[in-house]
C-alpha cells in the first residue's frame, strides 16, 4: 500500500481565519447602527463650471453636464436635432438650470432617475379619460396594443411609445402591456427604453403586437464587471474585454471555452479533441510562464469551473488581459482571469417562463482518407523492396485483392492468421455522425423587494462509436440565483446556488480505439471469413474492442454555493460580505474486459495451448475523489464626487481553502470476466493507494481610483497573498498595478467638432504572480511509504523515502505586464475601435536546476527563469440600422498576435537536438530539425551529397550538411525551423435583424502556425505489422513520378527524421458559426399564449479553407490520431411565454 501522505501538516491559514472572518462580517453588520442617514443632494443642484464664452448644441451640452456629474442621457435623438444652441457665460450653472434652458425651447422635459440617468422627453399632458400619462394628439382614431420585452422576453414596464412625428405616447405597464390610439393604420411607434436600442414599428394595418428590444451600449454607457466591482466602460483603464451572454447562446456547442473560441482578440481557445466532454485550452495574451495551469475563472465573485456553467445561464464573461487589471487577483493571475456572472432576476417583474432545446447532428470535419486497398498494398511493397526486404503482400494477395469476391486468404508462412484482401472503409463506418440535445427550462421574476432567476439544464451528447459500445457525455445542472432587500435599499442579501453533475462513459482502450480506426486497413472487413472479428497481427479490431473491451466511467459532482451581504451604510459607505463553499466528488471506474483474438479455424488456443487473448489481465479499477473549497470575502467601498473629482475606493480581505483527497483500488483476475466486482478479482494482485492535500491563501486587496472631470483617470490596486504552499522565508508576495487614462473627446476643444464620439487613451503597468510550479508542501520533507521491500527479522517490511529534496528558497513567480491601448468611437458610436500593445516579462520563472546524478534524488525547481511575449490586438465594428426598412445591422473584425521567447533557462545549450524543445533564446515550442532540400533525383546527386547513412537513394530527403562535415547528424546539422505557438489570429462577423428574421455570420481564423507530422501519419509500413497508408500520400516518388511531393515509400526512418519537410503551414480560415432564425409575429403568438418564440439553424465548423494534408488545422495530435473534430448541424426552439 502506496500512502502518498499520512499525516497532512495543519494548513497555517485553515479554519481559525475562515471562523474569524465569518464571525467578522457578523459583527460588523450587527453593531454599527442603522441609524446612519445617507447623504442627501438634488441632482438638479450639481454645479457644471462653464471654462469660457461658448455656444454649444444641445448634444454638447449634454455631455458637458456628463463630464462633470456622471449622468448619463437617454434620448431621441432625431426629435433634439432642430434644437437651437443655447449661450453660456463663463463661470457656474446649476445642472438643472442648464437643462431648463436646453429644452425648454423645444417644449421638453426631464426626469432623473435612481440609476444616475437623466430621461430626455417630451412634455406630458394628463389625459382625463386615461390612468396612465399620454401625449395627447387631436387626430387619434385607430387603436393599437401590444407587449414588450427584452430578447429573453422579460416584461419592460415603463417602456415609452412614441406616434412618429407626433406628440401621442404612452407607457408600458407593469407586465410590459401597452394601448394606444394613432392617427391610421400607417401609422409607425417608436418604442423606447433605458439601456435598450431604440426600435420602429410600422403598423401597416396591424393592431397587436409583441415588440423585442436589444440591450444597447450607445444609448446608456456600458457598466463592465471588474475585479472586485464595476466599471462604466468609458473609463475602463486597462484592457478589459467583456461580451454579452448572446453571444454564447443557441450554438451547438458543449461548453462556455467553445463558444469564446474566436470572440475576444488576444484569447486564443484550442480544442483537446472532439470526444464527447472533451475540454479546450484557453490562452490569454500568449504565454506567461512554462509551469502555467490557464486562466483564473471567477464565477460570480468565487473560483469556478468554466465549463460546468451552462452558457444559457450567463449573463456577461469579462476577460482581464493586462496584468494591471488581473493584479488584483494576484497571485495566480499571470495567465489573465475570467470574470463571469449569471443571470438574474429583475425587480418588479411578472413571473416569466423560458425553455430552449437543441437539437445536434455532427459529422467529423476533416479525416484522412485511406487508399483503396489494391493501392495500399503496392505502397507496402515499395516500402519494403526500397528497404531490401521481402514482398509484404505476396502475388497471391494482389491477386486476391484484385478479386472483389475474396475478401481473405490464409497466411502461408502463418496458418493461423489470415491475409485480408475485401474494401471495408474503417473511417467511413466509424466516423459517420451522432446526435446532440441540449434542454433548458428557467423561470424569472421578482417583486417589490426580491428577485429570482431558477433554471435546470441538461446536455446529451454521444459520440461516433456510441451506436455500437460506450461513447457518450450528459451533464445535468441546476442554478438558483436570489436576491432579497432586507431593508430596502439598505441590506441585501443575495445567494447563488448550482449544483452540476457530468458523466463520461468511454472505452477502457480509449487511445488503442482511436489507433484502431486508422491502423485497419481498407482491405480489412469487419469479420472474417469465419464469422469472427478480423483481426490482423497486433492490430486492434474496433468493433470487437467497442463490444469486449469494458469501459472506463467518470462521474463527476460539484456543488457551488455563495451568499452575499450587502450594506449600504451611507450613500457613500458600503460593506460587503461574501461567503463562498464549493465541494466536489467524484467516483471513476474502468472495467478492463480481456477477451479473445480468432485464428483461420476460428479457435481461440494457439497450438501450445495458450489462449490468445487481448486486454489481459483483465482488471478493475476504483477511484474516489473528493475536493471542499472555503471563500470568506470582506469588501470595504466609498465613492465621492467632489464637483470636478470623483473618488472611487475599495478594500478588502480574502480567505481561502482548498482540501482534496484521492482513493484508488485496483484487482486483476476477475472472476467470470463479466461483472466490475472487487470481490471478484484476485486478491494477490490488489492494490490500494490514497493521498490528500490542503492549501491555504490569506490576501489583503484594494484598488483606488481618481476620475478628474471626466477626463483624466488614475486607477492603482495591490494585492497582497500569503500562501501556506511556501516556507516563512517566501510566504507573502506583493503584487501592485498603476493604471492612468486619457478621454481626449472630453477636452472643450474637442467639444466643436462631430468625427469622434470617443477618444480614450490608456496606459498601465501590473504584476501578477503564479504558483503553479510549486507543489502542496515541496518546502518541508515529505515521505513516500510502501509495503515490502525491506528485509527483516520474520520478513518483509514497510520502507519509507524522501522522494525529493525540500526548498525554503523558493517563491512565486512574477510576470510584469505594460499595456498601451486607445478607444476610439466615431460617427456616434456606431463606428467604434480598439488597439493595444503589450509586453509581459516573467523574471523569475521556475525551472529545473541541474545537479550530478550521484545525489540519488529529485531536486526541487529555482526562480532562475526568464521569459518574455510581446503582442499587440485590434478590433473594429460598426453598428447602425436603417430605420426605413426596419434593418439592423452589424460588422466586426478583430485581429492579434504576439511572439514569446524563453530569454533565459540559466544555462546554456551547445548541443541541440531534434524535437519540440524549449531552448533559451527561442520560442516556447519550439521546432528544431535537419534542414531539407526537396529530394534526391539521380544515384549522381547522392554520391555527391551528405547522406544520413548508406541507405539513401534517389526518392529519399535531401538533409542539408549545414556544417559541410559530410555527414547529416545531430547536433551539428540542426536548426531553428518555427514554432508550435498559433500566430495571427482573427475573426470577422456579421448580423443583421429585418422583420422577425435574424442572422448571424461568424468567421474564425488563424495566420500562422505551423504543424508536425508525425511519423506515424506520413510514414505508413514503416513497422511490420503495419497495414494502412492514406491517399494524400500516393503522389510519392518513382522513377516515372520525379515531381512527387513525398519521397519514395521506406519500411524504416530514412524519410522520418525530425525535418522541416513535414513541418505544414496550418493556418487556417473557418465558417466558425452561422445562425439563422425567425421570431413568430405577434399575431401567431397571441394564438399560442407566448410573449416570444423562436426557431432557429445553427451551423459549427461549416466551412474550412487550409494547406495542411490530411488533418483538421485546429487538431494539436501530431500524428492526428485523436478523436475528430465536430461539423454541427442543428435547429433549436425557445419559447417564452
Amino acid at each position: 500500500m502506496k500512502i502518498k501522505l499520512i499525516n497532512r501538516p495543519p494548513c497555517p491559514l485553515g479554519k481559525v481565519l475562515l471562523h474569524f472572518f465569518m464571525k467578522s462580517i457578523i459583527f460588523l453588520f450587527c453593531s454599527i447602527s442603522f441609524a446612519l442617514a445617507p447623504l442627501n443632494g438634488e441632482a438638479q443642484d450639481a454645479e457644471i463650471i462653464i471654462d469660457t464664452d461658448m455656444s454649444l448644441t444641445i448634444r454638447q451640452a449634454f455631455r458637458l453636464i456628463n463630464k462633470q456629474t456622471d449622468y448619463k442621457f437617454i434620448y431621441r435623438h432625431d426629435l433634439i436635432k432642430t434644437a437651437p444652441n443655447i449661450d453660456l457665460k463663463k463661470g457656474v450653472i446649476k445642472a438643472g438650470e442648464l437643462l431648463d434652458k436646453c429644452l425648454s425651447p423645444i417644449s421638453f422635459t426631464y426626469n432623473f432617475t435612481e440609476g444616475g440617468t437623466i430621461v430626455v422627453k417630451k412634455k406630458l399632458i394628463e389625459s382625463v379619460d386615461s390612468g396612465q400619462a399620454v401625449l395627447v394628439n387631436q387626430n387619434v382614431q385607430y387603436q393599437v396594443s401590444g407587449t414588450i420585452t427584452d430578447l429573453d422576453g422579460v416584461p419592460l414596464p415603463g417602456a415609452n411609445i412614441l406616434e412618429k412625428g407626433t406628440t401621442n405616447g404612452t407607457q408600458a405597464d407593469f407586465d410590459g402591456n401597452f394601448s394606444i390610439s394613432v392617427e391610421d393604420e400607417n401609422s409607425v411607434l417608436v418604442i423606447s427604453y433605458v439601456g435598450f436600442a431604440t426600435k420602429e414599428v410600422s403598423l401597416n394595418g396591424q393592431t397587436n403586437f409583441n415588440i423585442i428590444l436589444e440591450e444597447s451600449a450607445a444609448d446608456l454607457d456600458e457598466v463592465v464587471v471588474v475585479g472586485y466591482g464595476t466599471q462604466e466602460k468609458v473609463n475602463v483603464a486597462g484592457a478589459v474585454a467583456q461580451i454579452n451572454g448572446k453571444a454564447l447562446q443557441d450554438r451547438p456547442v458543449t461548453n462556455v471555452s467553445e463558444a469564446l473560441q474566436g470572440q475576444i482578440p488576444g484569447v486564443t481557445v484550442q480544442p483537446t479533441s472532439g470526444q464527447p466532454g472533451a475540454g479546450f485550452n484557453i490562452t490569454i495574451r500568449g504565454a506567461s510562464s512554462l509551469n502555467g495551469d490557464g486562466a483564473l475563472v471567477i464565477v460570480d465573485g468565487i473560483p469556478g469551473v468554466l465549463n460546468n456553467i451552462n452558457p444559457n445561464d450567463i449573463e456577461t464573461i469579462s476577460i482581464l488581459k493586462d496584468g494591471a487589471s488581473a493584479s488584483i487577483y494576484g497571485s495566480r493571475a499571470s495567465e489573465g482571469v475570467i470574470l463571469v456572472t449569471t443571470k438574474k432576476g429583475y425587480k418588479n417583474q411578472a413571473l416569466t417562463v423560458q425553455y430552449n432545446v437543441n437539437a445536434s447532428i455532427k459529422k467529423p470535419t476533416i479525416v484522412p482518407e485511406q487508399m483503396s486497398p489494391l493501392e495500399s498494398a503496392t505502397f507496402g511493397n515499395f516500402a519494403t523492396a526500397n528497404a531490401g526486404q521481402g514482398a509484404l503482400y505476396p502475388q497471391y494477395v494482389l491477386d486476391a485483392l484484385a478479386d472483389p469476391n475474396v475478401t481473405a486468404v490464409p497466411n502461408q508462412n502463418n496458418a493461423r492468421d489470415f491475409f485480408f484482401t475485401g474494401d471495408f472503409d474503417w473511417v467511413d463506418y466509424f466516423y459517420d455522425q451522432s446526435f446532440q440535445q441540449s434542454h433548458e427550462l428557467s423561470i424569472r421574476g421578482g417583486g417589490e423587494r426580491n428577485t429570482y432567476r431558477m433554471s435546470v439544464s441538461w446536455l446529451d451528447q454521444n459520440g461516433y462509436f456510441s451506436k455500437y459500445g460506450p461513447d457518450s457525455f450528459d451533464r445535468y445542472s441546476i442554478r438558483a440565483n436570489l436576491t432579497n432587500d432586507l431593508i430596502p435599499e439598505k441590506l441585501i442579501l443575495t445567494t447563488n446556488l448550482s449544483f452540476t453533475s457530468t458523466d463520461q462513459l468511454q472505452s477502457s482502450l480509449f487511445e488503442t480505439l482511436i489507433e484502431s480506426v486508422f491502423d485497419n486497413g481498407r482491405n480489412q472487413e469487419l469479420f472474417d471469413p469465419n464469422g469472427n472479428y478480423s483481426r490482423y497481427r497486433f492490430q486492434q479490431n474496433t468493433l470487437q474492442l467497442l463490444r469486449e473491451a469494458g469501459f472506463d466511467e467518470n462521474i463527476d459532482n460539484r456543488f457551488e454555493g455563495r451568499i452575499g451581504l450587502n450594506w449600504n451604510v451611507t450613500e457613500d459607505f458600503t460593506l460587503e460580505g461574501l461567503v463562498g463553499y464549493n465541494v466536489g466528488w467524484a467516483k471513476g471506474t474502468l472495467f478492463g474486459r480481456g477477451y479473445f483474438k480468432n485464428d483461420t479455424d476460428g479457435e481461440i488456443v494457439d497450438p501450445g495451448g495458450v489462449p490468445r487473448w487481448v486486454n489481459q489481465p483483465n482488471r478493475v479499477i476504483l477511484n474516489n475523489t473528493y475536493n471542499r473549497f472555503y471563500n470568506t470575502q470582506l469588501i470595504v467601498r466609498y465613492t465621492k464626487s467632489v464637483g470636478e473629482h470623483a473618488f472611487n475606493i475599495m478594500a478588502g480581505t480574502s480567505v481561502e481553502e482548498n482540501y482534496s483527497e484521492n482513493t484508488s483500488t485496483q484487482r486483476f483476475n476477475i472472476l467470470g470476466n463479466e461483472l466490475p466486482a472487487l470481490s471478484l478479482g484476485d486478491q494477490e494482485t490488489s492494490t490500494n493507494s490514497w493521498s490528500a492535500g490542503e492549501w491555504g491563501l490569506l490576501s489583503y486587496f484594494g484598488r483606488f481610483n481618481y476620475n478628474f472631470y471626466n477626463r483624466y483617470i488614475f486607477e492603482a490596486t495591490f494585492r497582497r497573498d500569503g500562501s501556506s504552499r511556501f516556507s516563512d522565508l517566501n510566504k507573502w508576495g506583493l503584487f501592485p498595478s498603476t493604471l492612468l487614462a486619457w478621454r481626449l473627446s472630453n477636452e472643450p476643444f474637442m467639444q466643436s467638432q462631430q468625427i469622434f464620439s470617443n477618444i480614450k487613451i490608456r496606459a498601465s503597468y501590473g504584476e501578477t504572480g503564479n504558483q503553479s510550479g510549486i507543489g502542496l508542501y515541496d518546502h518541508i520533507p515529505v515521505y513516500n511509504i510502501s509495503n515490502g521491500g525491506i528485509p527483516f527479522l520474520g520478513g518483509l517490511g514497510q520502507q519509507a523515502w524522501n522522494p525529493r529534496l525540500p526548498s525554503e528558497q523558493r517563491s512565486w513567480e512574477t510576470v510584469k505586464s505594460t499595456n498601451i491601448g486607445i478607444d476610439l468611437g466615431f460617427l456616434d458610436h456606431r463606428l467604434t475601435a480598439e488597439f493595444d500593445y503589450y509586453v509581459k516579462k516573467n523574471e523569475d520563472m521556475l525551472i529545473p536546476i541541474e545537479i550530478p546524478s550521484i545525489i540519488g534524488i529529485s531536486v526541487p525547481t529555482s526562480n532562475n527563469g526568464q521569459l518574455e511575449t510581446k503582442g499587440y490586438e485590434f478590433l473594429v465594428n460598426w453598428k447602425d440600422n436603417v430605420n426605413s426598412i426596419g434593418l439592423n445591422y452589424n460588422i466586426g473584425f478583430n485581429f492579434s498576435d504576439q511572439k514569446d521567447e524563453i530569454t533565459s533557462l540559466d544555462q546554456e545549450f551547445a548541443n541541440l537536438s531534434s524535437g519540440i524543445r524549449n531552448i533559451q533564446g527561442y520560442p516556447v515550442n519550439a521546432i528544431f530539425a535537419y534542414r531539407t532540400d526537396g529530394l534526391f533525383q539521380t544515384q549522381e546527386e547522392v554520391n555527391n551529397s551528405a547522406t544520413l547513412n548508406s541507405n539513401v537513394a534517389p526518392g529519399d530527403i535531401k538533409y542539408v550538411d549545414i556544417d559541410e562535415d559530410g555527414t547529416i547528424s545531430q547536433p551539428n546539422d540542426v536548426e531553428y525551423i518555427g514554432s508550435l505557438t498559433p500566430r495571427k489570429l482573427y475573426n470577422i462577423n456579421l448580423g443583421a435583424e429585418w422583420k422577425g428574421f435574424d442572422f448571424a455570420l461568424f468567421f474564425q481564423g488563424v495566420g500562422k502556425r505551423n504543424y508536425y507530422l508525425n511519423v506515424d501519419a506520413v510514414g505508413p509500413f514503416i513497422n511490420p505489422w503495419d497495414n494502412w497508408a492514406f491517399a494524400e500520400l500516393h503522389d510519392y516518388w518513382t522513377p516515372d513520378n520525379t515531381e512527387a511531393r513525398f519521397p519514395r515509400p521506406y519500411a524504416g526512418n530514412l524519410n522520418f527524421q525530425f525535418s522541416d519537410y513535414w513541418v505544414q503551414d496550418a493556418s487556417y480560415i473557418r465558417l466558425k458559426n452561422l445562425q439563422f432564425g425567425y421570431s413568430l409575429s405577434p399575431q401567431v403568438l397571441n394564438k399560442i399564449g407566448f410573449s416570444n418564440a423562436r426557431i432557429y439553424f445553427s451551423g459549427e465548423n461549416l466551412w474550412e479553407k487550409t494547406d495542411l494534408i490530411l488533418f483538421d488545422p485546429e487538431v494539436s495530435n501530431q500524428a492526428g490520431r485523436s478523436y475528430p473534430l465536430n461539423r454541427s448541424y442543428s435547429l433549436g426552439l425557445n419559447f417564452t411565454f
